[in-house]
């Protein structure tokens, strides 16, 4: 391949990864428990059923599209990916989600729960929050957020490629 092509590919690469995607306007950050050794963390459960969808725009529940069901889905297939398995009984870690409007909503989280993940900074509106709670204490030992644009103007099929990138962001995060 002559150095025109190459330029030519570098240049739509650069074209792409600078705001073209879908992507773009997903930002991914978490924070763990510095104490807390994950490595050996294999099994989880769901804390207190499926996760919650806490919508004041009305922009994420749309019609025909089931978000915190479609979550659950992308969050078991990440974590299978990391070597955890879903357990009923005696489980390492519990999880947790919480699609919200404001990304704030994790002041509410450390409050009820506590934990050392205080290093993960509120940024803004249209966010994804996952949870790993250790199952002995109840107390939260890592916590993944996604903020992105909320918005009616996207397909189903979009809001799913969006989930599964931000998803897949935040758990590749997680110490392991």
């Amino acid at each position: 391949m002559g150095y025109g092509r190459i330029a030519v590919v570098l240049l739509a690469l650069f074209v792409s990864a600078c705001g073209g995607s879908l992507t773009s306007d997903i930002k991914a950050e978490s924070a763990a428990d510095e104490k807390v050794n994950f490595s050996g963390m294999k099994s989880y459960a769901w804390f207190g059923g499926l996760g919650a969808l806490v919508d004041d725009t009305n922009l994420w529940a749309q019609p025909n599209f089931d978000m915190a069901q479609e979550a659950k889905f992308v969050i078991d297939r990440e974590l299978r990916k990391k070597g955890f398995s879903e357990s009923s009984s005696d489980p390492d870690v519990f999880v947790a989600f919480l699609l919200v409007a404001d990304v704030n909503q994790v002041k509410k989280i450390d409050d009820e729960r506590g934990g050392n993940v205080e290093n993960l900074q509120g940024v803004g509106k249209g966010a994804l929050l996952i949870e790993l709670i250790d199952a002995e204490t109840t107390k939260t030992i890592w916590l993944g957020g996604a903020t992105a644009k909320v918005s009616s103007k996207y397909t189903d099929d979009e809001r799913k490629q969006r989930l599964d990138y931000a998803v897949s962001q935040l758990i590749g995060q997680l110490p392991k």
